[in-house]
């Protein structure tokens, strides 16, 4: 599991992990401002694939069925993802992950 001071990751089962970022490390995922959370609502949404491929293939659907590019893709080596907002404007990010890569501490 990913936790530090500044995030903690709880898994809800085999296949399914949530993620609660601090303020500070949630500005490093997005590229324009936090919500107001007094005013509206707002979250960053992130599945996982099985593959870098899967990765593309569900991105490249949304966009197709009317989605947009949100950022550009991002790569680690051992951790790929992209992202898209949907019709409403929320930001989905979809990522693929070998965790036997991740580097030790």
């Amino acid at each position: 599991m990913f936790s530090d001071e500044n995030c903690v990751s709880m898994m809800v089962n085999d296949q399914t992990t949530v993620m609660f970022l601090s303020e500070t490390r949630f500005k490093d995922f997005i590229s324009d401002s936090i919500t107001d959370t007094t005013q509206s609502r707002e979250v960053l949404m992130c599945i996982s694939a099985d593959s870098r491929t899967e990765v593309n293939s569900l991105v490249d659907r949304a966009i197709e069925a009317g989605g947009s590019k949100w950022m550009e893709p991002q790569d680690h080596g051992f951790m790929y993802g992209r992202a898209f907002r949907d019709l409403d404007n929320h930001v989905w990010e979809v990522m693929w992950m070998d965790p036997s890569a991740v580097p030790s501490e």
